[in-house]
Formats: C-alpha cells, structure tokens, sequence
C-alpha cells in the first residue's frame, strides 16, 4: 500500500513527460521527439488494450470453475448476501456484540 502514491506519480510524470515531448516536437518541428511520442503513445494503447482483455478473460464467469478436487471453492453471491443478512439481523437484535 506504501508503494501506491509513488507509482501513481511515476505513471503520471511519464505521461507528463511524453506528452511534453510530443508538444515540443510539434512546436519545434523536431521529427525524432515526435517518432518517440508516435512509439510511445502506440505502445500504452497496446499495452492498455491487452490489458483490457486479460482482466475480462480472468473475469470471465467460466474461468473460476474447480478443475481438480483440490482447486478453490467458488462462492455464489446469493450465499454471501444470505449470510450477510443473517449477522446484521444478530447485529440488530444484540444478541452479538462488535468487538473493535
């Protein structure tokens, strides 16, 4: 979690920085800062892009089925919210208290 602001900054000051050679390049007619900027932006859209497609196909419905009887158990969400319901009916009635 420590790491969190530093590479939030990182990613931003690299986007910083090739946005300001693109701008650079445009304004000073410098061919190879925008081939850089051109490579660059190319590549985050790629990147971006398979990206995208990894989380969908880790996400994906079928992708958390058990294979061997030794794989994960796979939780229905109608369990959980059943569950949930009955401990803040416990909550409620104060028949359970919190401890902090």
């Amino acid at each position: 979690m420590f790491l969190e602001k530093p590479v939030v900054a990182l990613g931003v000051l690299f986007l910083l920085l090739v946005s300001l050679a693109g701008l650079v390049g445009s304004c000073c007619r410098i061919s190879f800062l925008l081939w850089l900027y051109l490579v660059v932006m190319f590549l985050l859209i790629v990147i971006l892009v398979c990206f995208t497609i990894f989380a969908f196909v880790v996400t994906n419905k079928g992708a958390g089925e058990v294979v061997s009887e030794r794989g994960y158990k796979e939780y229905k969400l109608g369990v959980i919210r059943i569950g949930c319901r009955r401990e803040l009916v416990t909550l409620r009635t104060g028949t359970r208290s919190i401890v902090a």
